[in-house]
């Protein structure tokens, strides 16, 4: 682990790998608080990094100091369900013939704390020089190898709100030093002046990874994603329309892609076209074994929720009950879908 700052969630996650963790390797990045006094409760392999702004300088200094067969990383305010430290200790005891264990990232979640967005990560890796970090921000580690599957979640459990622009901040730095950017880099940078409300800008990265024959192909189809919700706002629905068809043709489509087309539709109250979209987005489903980023809201909630909305505006609300009645069980403690199901049993009675 890396870690700065940490004190309120540092326990939490030492708490959930000490039972199956044989030795745990902390790196402290400047710590002011009391993040190294609690680390020391759990190891004496407690170190420090002077920060550079590279996550991956700071990770594969930690790693360097990993003694054991395989290392396994953590963020500070990631926890280990005990289900997945069941797990994880069983994986340890098999005979251990692979390279790279891929787990799932659950990394938002609902007001009821259902996750609601997760991908799956390189977690586990043989202590090798083929599992090092790359990348200053957003780092990563590129799998290779034996690589296999294990269906438990890592979740990411944030309390408070960061810095907002730290990452921003690291990729204007190296755009200052006239560092070239990878597909990669260039796409998370696209997202960071995405979320910063940079349009123009985030239009003309996304547009290299859209171009770069490197770029992964699930941040292409996110890449489009974005790129239709940024021409959504511009109020250019033909734009939407030709960005999500094109992540029709880099894969098969995903619900959230689907769903989206059907909002540019929605959004002209061209209901009937907009009901032929989110029908076929409630039969749509990801295959998260791709490395594809799942919003999980997809899967069933959301086109039900508007294909109830649809119905309900074409007058047809037995409809818009049955369909809006799917966002409830997919939600039962969603106040719009719960409000919805009320006004739409009325208007049948």
């Amino acid at each position: 682990m890396i870690v700065r700052n940490e004190e309120n969630v540092l326990e939490r996650a030492l708490l959930g790998v000490k039972d199956f963790a044989d030795e745990i390797v902390i790196v402290d990045t400047g710590s002011t608080d009391n993040t190294m006094d609690i680390a020391r409760k759990y190891t004496d392999r407690v170190y420090t990094f002077n920060w550079c702004d590279d996550f991956s300088k700071a990770r594969n200094y930690a790693i360097s100091l990993c003694s054991m067969e395989y290392f396994m990383w953590l963020d500070a305010d990631d926890v280990v369900p005990d289900s997945t430290g069941e797990a994880i200790r069983e994986l340890l005891s098999s005979d251990r013939q692979f390279d790279c264990v891929m787990m799932p990232y659950n990394i938002q979640f609902d007001s009821a704390g259902n996750p609601t967005f997760s991908y799956y990560r390189e977690r586990i890796c043989r202590n090798d020089e083929r599992f090092r970090f790359v990348g200053a921000v957003h780092e990563c580690i590129t799998p290779s190898g034996n690589i296999i599957f294990l269906d438990h979640p890592i979740e990411h459990r944030k309390i408070g709100e960061g810095d907002p622009d730290r990452n921003i901040k690291i990729y204007e730095n190296l755009r200052k030093s006239k560092k070239h950017f990878s597909a990669r880099e260039n796409f998370y940078y696209a997202n960071e002046l995405f979320y910063h409300s940079r349009y123009d800008e985030a239009l003309k990265y996304y547009t290299k990874v859209l171009d770069d024959k490197d770029s992964y192909v699930e941040n292409k189809i996110s890449s489009c994603y974005n790129i239709s919700k940024i021409y959504s706002l511009k109020g250019d629905a033909a734009k939407c329309r030709e960005a999500l068809a094109y992540s029709f043709s880099l894969d098969t489509p995903r619900g959230e892609g689907v769903c989206l087309m059907g909002d540019t539709y929605f959004d002209r109250r061209d209901y009937s076209r907009a009901i032929y979209w989110y029908s076929v987005g409630l039969i749509t489903k990801c295959d998260t074994h791709t490395g594809a980023f799942h919003n999980m809201d997809y899967d069933q909630y959301i086109p039900a929720f508007m294909l109830g909305m649809c119905y309900y505006y074409i007058g047809d609300f037995k409809r818009a009950y049955e369909y809006n009645h799917l966002a409830v069980l997919a939600k039962p403690y969603d106040p719009a879908a719960l409000d919805n199901e009320k006004l739409y049993h009325s208007k049948m009675q």
